[in-house]
């Protein structure tokens, strides 16, 4: 259980579980602000993260 609580600290794990959570086939969630997620259709399998005030969008696989 250790494992689990550290990981939930990470924001890019808490990403991947809302992608996994939330989404639909074709359809990915991207982050463009903190705490405001927003669907986009997107190819399977794949998560992108964005963040505008930081860098242009980039695709995680």
């Amino acid at each position: 259980m250790k494992f689990a609580l550290t990981k939930e600290r990470n924001p890019q794990s808490k990403i991947e579980k809302e992608n996994r959570s939330r989404t639909r086939p074709g359809e990915t969630l991207i982050e463009t602000e903190p705490e405001e997620l927003r669907w986009k259709a997107g190819k399977g399998g794949e998560k992108i993260a964005t963040s505008q005030r930081r860098k242009p969008a980039t695709t995680v696989l």
